[in-house]
């Protein structure tokens, strides 16, 4: 009604109301007795008559004790009664009778167990056919719903001592309906059952009830009988080409057809369009009838479709050929047959696959959309969209462009990196350019390459710039030579995989050899240590992000000074080695708005006041400053720097960046991968297996040893690989 606490009920409702509630006193009239109504003198027979009834509000039983003596005096009293709401779910009446007929057995049952008399007859009465109807028959005939409450009304009754009653000798009808206090106070309907109870079994007239044509709630069993004929199917899963699989076929019809016509009629040469169209719709015959033979029976009897045929929406047809075509809402629009009413193919089947891919191909490579779009021109897959996607995503070819490398998680830093050593004792190289120089000022001058050579220290991060004139080896171990004159030898040098580090690597061995074979020569000349160079994985300058972070902090102040402008080898040097004391005076930990805190500290600290040959001092910074002599204050001040790189700048090394999760896709051994090449388009990149992998010390495999379709073995880094979708399509990895 939507009333408010305040609002009045409308007039019908409050006239109800006022009958009802001036009628209530009435029920202070009703006398109920506490124990079991008295029966006749001596019975001779004490029967119970149950009756049940039931409405869309609600349901119930009621029970009446029946005795007689031989005298034949009658006595007939209400016993129990009982009654429940009819469910909040909506529900057909004939289900509410029976459970109302239910609700009598259960009410019967009960009382028959708590009297002490003995009951001699049973009599269930009920006003519906329906429920009489279900319960003549087995339970198993009927739906689950009423199976149950059959089964239970067999088990705990005689399905015999059901009979058929009018609605208006049925005392339970003012259960079912409901009654005023006035109507219940004075029914004897209610208070003493039917008039018929009072008179002798033998005046009884029982009304038969006829049963209805067609029962609800039957369960419906059919029985379906598939007839197949055993006959040899052509294997289509043997082929992969769809164009090929159409021309054997269309081959093989022509070879049946010439064995049955004579030689001067036979058909040879090349094979037409019709016999290809043929062969398809023959192949599309056999397809339909393995995928839908449901769907085709029912189709030629002219019957409709199951609810849950996957071809139900499309409203499908027979055609005259034999095979199933898609009825759709387009047969009014002037389009081809074939598009108005394409040819269903089944989802997941080897034929559909191999006609995506063969059209993937005639369209040149093209995306799921249009290719979908082009294929239902003529025929309609199941779950085509899906289909599309799984042929684009796993050709070859497309992979090639549009390939996804393999990121693993971020690994952990050398050891040169979190070790207290002396500036450059782990040095990374890197080159930055080129850039122009001239060869002298004024005019006439002539421009020419220049390269910097960028040496950064691992555990400072100290930079040391160096001009070099070419890219040559040469060049490079003569700024190697300056380097070292300038900032002592390193004992490891990291680099890229690079030409030119390489040769100079082979060149510094053979130098090396040279010095110990003749030690014994030069021993009190100078004494050589040998370097150990180590060399990224190539094509992988994430592996080297130290020195490739600054070349990118070089190549910032550069941009800015130099423009367009060109220097002389002087003038270039002299800028480089400003921007080196720029780099190196930056700070390896945050600032903060403390004016108290110390200076923040710089890789400079660790550059000043220590000649390059110098070995290792005692540790002194115990020693109170007052007892140091001036040389000790100043190593105990270079020792504080240590001290203050360990507290302050190494925890910044913890957090990584990015690659923060480990992909699960890693590379395993005979994996196909693409080798990305970033020098190369990618329909020319390389497609190799991995052979061999290269875990890190966390178990992780960052750089694995694939070897090509030449024989080469390389190494390279897992993100310069893309992993092929060779599982599905091995045969074209192996064509392409």
């Amino acid at each position: 009604l939507n009333l408010t606490w305040d609002e009045t009920v409308p007039l019908d409702i409050q006239t109800k109301w006022l009958r009802y509630k001036n009628e209530l006193q009435t029920i202070n009239q009703i006398h109920i007795p506490r124990h079991i109504p008295t029966l006749v003198i001596k019975p001779i027979e004490v029967q119970l008559h149950a009756f049940s009834d039931a409405s869309e509000k609600g349901y119930g039983a009621c029970i009446y004790l029946r005795s007689i003596n031989k005298n034949n005096e009658i006595k007939v009293m209400l016993l129990a009664a009982k009654s429940r709401v009819s469910p909040l779910k909506k529900t057909t009446i004939p289900r509410l009778e029976l459970c109302a007929a239910v609700l009598s057995a259960q009410l019967t049952n009960k009382f028959k167990q708590i009297l002490n008399v003995e009951i001699k007859k049973e009599y269930y009465w009920c006003d519906s056919q329906i429920v009489l109807s279900w319960l003549k028959a087995p339970s198993e005939k009927w739906k689950t719903y009423v199976a149950n409450r059959v089964s239970e009304i067999q088990s705990l009754t005689d399905t015999n001592s059901w009979h058929y009653v009018p609605s208006a000798d049925n005392p339970a009808d003012l259960i079912s309906r409901g009654a005023s206090p006035k109507r219940l106070a004075t029914s004897t309907l209610w208070w003493n059952g039917p008039n018929w109870l009072n008179t002798l079994n033998d005046q009884w007239n029982f009304p038969s009830h006829e049963l209805p044509n067609e029962l609800p709630e039957l369960k419906r069993q059919i029985q379906s009988f598939h007839i197949t004929s055993e006959s040899t199917k052509f294997p289509i899963e043997n082929y992969s080409s769809f164009e090929t699989l159409k021309r054997v076929i269309a081959f093989c019809v022509r070879f049946k057809n010439n064995c049955l016509t004579p030689a001067h009629e036979r058909n040879i040469g090349a094979l037409s369009i019709n016999e290809i169209k043929n062969a398809l719709m023959i192949i599309i015959k056999q397809v339909q009838s393995e995928t839908f033979p449901k769907e085709l029976e029912r189709l030629k009897q002219n019957k409709p479709l199951s609810s849950k045929s996957t071809l139900l929406s499309l409203t499908p047809f027979i055609d005259s050929s034999g095979i199933i075509r898609v009825g759709g809402r387009l047969q009014h629009s002037h389009f081809k047959y074939d598009k108005k009413h394409p040819i269903v193919l089944p989802k997941n089947h080897h034929l559909t696959k191999i006609l995506f891919v063969s059209e993937h191909n005639r369209l040149l490579h093209a995306g799921a959309k249009l290719l979908l779009s082009t294929i239902r021109d003529q025929f309609w897959p199941i779950h085509g969209k899906n289909t599309a996607k799984l042929v684009v995503r796993t050709c070859i070819k497309c992979i090639r462009f549009k390939s996804k490398v393999n990121n693993p998680l971020m690994g952990q830093l050398p050891v040169q990196r979190t070790i207290i050593m002396p500036p450059f004792h782990s040095t990374g190289i890197d080159y930055a350019g080129p850039f122009m120089i001239k060869d002298k000022k004024g005019r006439g001058s002539k421009n020419s390459k220049c390269y910097i050579s960028l040496f950064v220290c691992f555990s400072t991060k100290s930079m040391h710039l160096e001009l070099v004139t070419d890219l040559s080896t040469e060049c490079f171990i003569a700024a190697l030579r300056r380097f070292i004159g300038r900032r002592g030898k390193p004992l490891h040098i990291f680099s890229d995989n690079s030409t030119t580090f390489v040769g100079a690597k082979n060149e510094l061995r053979e130098l090396n050899d040279f010095l110990q074979n003749n030690v014994i020569a030069i021993t009190n000349a100078m004494s050589v240590e040998g370097i150990t160079w180590h060399f990224i994985p190539a094509r992988s300058p994430h592996f080297g992000g130290l020195w490739e972070a600054g070349v990118k902090s070089v190549k910032h102040h550069l941009k800015r000074i130099i423009s367009n402008d060109s220097f002389t080898y002087e003038e270039f040097s002299t800028l480089i080695i400003q921007i080196e004391s720029i780099l190196n005076s930056r700070p390896l930990t945050s600032l903060t708005n403390d004016p108290n805190d110390l200076d923040v500290l710089t890789p400079a600290h660790f550059l000043i006041g220590r000649p390059f040959t110098t070995i290792a001092d005692p540790d002194v910074t115990d020693i109170p400053t007052a007892r140091l002599s001036r040389y000790q204050y100043l190593q105990s001040l270079n020792r504080q720097f240590w001290r203050r790189w360990s507290k302050e700048y190494i925890h910044e090394l913890q957090q990584r960046n990015k690659w923060r999760r480990s992909e699960n896709n890693q590379l395993k051994l005979d994996d196909i991968v693409l080798i990305k090449e970033d020098n190369l388009p990618p329909a020319k990149w390389s497609i190799g297996r991995v052979i061999q992998l290269h875990p890190g010390i966390d178990k992780t495999v960052r750089v694995v040893t694939v070897k090509t379709a030449s024989g080469t073995e390389i190494k390279r880094a897992c993100s310069k690989l893309c992993v092929l979708p060779v599982g599905e399509s091995k045969s074209e990895v192996s064509d392409n």
